[in-house]
């Protein structure tokens, strides 16, 4: 299990929203005779953002099991903004600011390793949520994407002066990463399993939206050469860092057991609707831009298309899932109309069920005078096994005596335990019910190993018989009838001169 924050991490918090707050406030240090503002800016980007770093790989050094890899790959994420931000800080200091640099390779490793670690978050759901939820970001984002470069991103991106290849891709990378993790971060929050603290998540999500921002906005301003160092938007991506490492130092850094999920809670999950609202504004953006006249880029046409493939991906998935549950919900409506009209312990029809079937034997002898055939059992003595060997044993007999009696049974005759150690069997094939009793008894007085001994068990059987010639009767007379011939069969058998009742007990005793 993971270490309680509150013991723990509780110090760290303190120290790390005071880094933070320094952090912010250096940026609005006077300028003093000497100092680089941009400098300053770059140093404090890089102590914000190795210090979230390490409270990442701290805490998934106290974690457990998917949390532990999900915050190794946050931390991992953070480790190389850091590393890009050093890179970054040097090439200025020297004099040398290249676009696009070995930085940049640094600084793209964030939104990779960031998108695998919120997927590795616990969420509610298994594989085919994880990957529904990889379908909804990357759909999001490229319809986010759509809207931004049809909007301003594109613009920029056009007009800026470096119109390399390589530029203007990397220019491009980097809201498209950005606006991945932005939404994916959101996805996650929504599906945080019911019970499981929300407030790391929480403050996790925030953060990586503060720094989704600030770098699409960097992005921006740079393209258009708008950009200064030492403004707002330094302290937002600090803010963003700060906020991330709060969330590691909170976080539990154990996985919390999943409540069991309604059903209304797996047809429409939370945030099930969240990826959509973006696709729809895509939508709205690009029938815009088809009005006005404006033809669109290449990348706008990939793009839809993209878009339009996810949502057929994702819409298959949806099918899948809705399969699966329909088949879920029959199984599970199937197991309940078994146990409700069959018994648990021998698996044979239970009364309601016999008495359904009884019901509709009689209604179909007097519409027809098709035969009906009714024998009642009851064990003797059978107190004599609960109490001497146990109700296990009491359980095992019952259930080998159904076994034999099912046995026997013929194609559309229905073998049912009433209760206790009483069976009935309806012939509705024509057997007759006398012969049908003779044959169970002979079947029981085979010894049952139960336990370890051999068990033997004797019957009193009460059968009845009704023909075409006879009157139709309802279903308690016949049970009645049944009934009384079981307890005469059994009170002649104890009056015979010289007899006593068998009783079911050990012949063996080894």
């Amino acid at each position: 299990m993971g270490v309680p924050p509150s013991r723990h991490s509780a110090p760290a918090i303190p120290a790390a929203v005071a880094v933070t707050a320094l952090a912010v406030g250096a940026l609005f240090l006077p300028d003093l005779p000497g100092l680089d503002q941009t400098l300053v800016a770059n140093l404090v980007a890089l102590v914000t953002s190795a210090m979230a770093a390490a409270c990442g790989f701290w805490r998934a050094s106290r974690s457990t099991g998917r949390r532990r890899h999900a915050w190794t790959a946050l931390g991992a994420g953070l480790a190389c903004w850091a590393v890009g931000e050093a890179i970054w800080t040097w090439l200025q200091a020297t004099g040398r600011e290249p676009f696009p640099s070995v930085a940049d390779l640094a600084f793209l490793g964030f939104g990779p390793l960031t998108c695998v670690g919120l997927l590795l978050m616990p969420v509610r759901g298994g594989r085919v949520r994880r990957l529904q939820s990889v379908i909804d970001g990357l759909a999001a984002s490229t319809a986010l994407l759509l809207i931004s470069w049809a909007t301003a991103l594109g613009a920029a991106v056009r007009t800026a002066e470096d119109v390399r290849p390589l530029a203007s891709a990397v220019s491009v990378v980097y809201p498209v990463l950005d606006i991945a993790v932005a939404v994916l971060a959101v996805l996650t929050m929504a599906r945080v399993p019911a019970g499981a603290p929300r407030r790391p998540l929480a403050l996790l999500t925030v953060g990586l939206l503060v720094l989704s921002v600030a770098d699409s906005a960097f992005v921006f301003l740079t393209a258009t050469e708008g950009y200064e160092p030492g403004t707002v938007l330094d302290v937002t991506w600090n803010l963003g860092f700060g906020c991330m490492a709060v969330a590691a130092l909170l976080d539990p850094g154990r996985d919390w057991r999943r409540r069991r999920r309604t059903t209304r809670e797996a047809i429409v999950p939370s945030g099930g609707l969240l990826p959509y609202l973006p696709v729809a504004l895509a939508l709205i953006v690009v029938s815009g831009t088809e009005v006005t006249g404006r033809s669109s880029s290449l990348l706008e046409k990939l793009a839809t298309l993209v878009l339009i493939a996810l949502l057929l991906a994702r819409q298959y998935l949806a099918l899948r899932q809705n399969a699966a549950l329909v088949a879920r919900v029959a199984a599970r409506e199937e197991e309940l109309q078994h146990a409700a009209h069959h018994d648990a312990l021998t698996g044979l029809a239970n009364r309601t069920k016999f008495r359904e079937r009884l019901e509709h034997a009689l209604g179909l002898h007097a519409r027809d005078r098709r035969p009906v055939g009714l024998v009642f059992l009851d064990l003797d003595d059978f107190k004599l096994v609960n109490d001497t060997l146990g109700h296990a044993a009491g359980d095992a007999l019952l259930i080998g005596v159904a076994g034999r009696i099912a046995g026997l049974a013929r194609a559309g005759d229905t073998v049912a335990r009433l209760g206790g150690d009483e069976f009935a069997v309806l012939l509705e094939s024509g057997d007759d019910a006398e012969r049908c009793a003779a044959r169970i008894a002979d079947a029981l007085r085979a010894p049952f190993p139960i336990a370890g001994r051999q068990l033997t068990a004797q019957v009193s059987a009460g059968a009845v018989q009704l023909g075409e010639p006879d009157d139709p009767v309802d279903a308690d007379e016949l049970l009645a009838r049944a009934d009384y011939g079981m307890y005469t069969h059994k009170y002649a058998r104890k009056q015979l001169p010289g007899s006593r009742p068998r009783r079911p007990v050990p012949l063996d005793q080894s």
